[in-house]
């Protein structure tokens, strides 16, 4: 996890995100991490629900 973590800042300059009520295990993270560098597109937002407090 750590080393895909590495590889999205070194890629994009910027750190990946954990958004609130997002739970993902460390292979989807890295999935993750993998497939935006693959097609160079960063990480998108959640759709957060209006009016909930996270």
């Amino acid at each position: 996890m750590e080393e895909a973590l590495k590889r999205y800042e070194q890629h994009f300059g910027e750190v990946y995100h954990f958004f609130v009520r997002v739970i993902k295990s460390d292979d989807e993270v890295i999935e993750e991490i993998d497939r935006c560098i693959a097609n160079d597109a960063r990480q998108s937002e959640p759709d957060y629900e209006a009016g909930i407090d996270y």
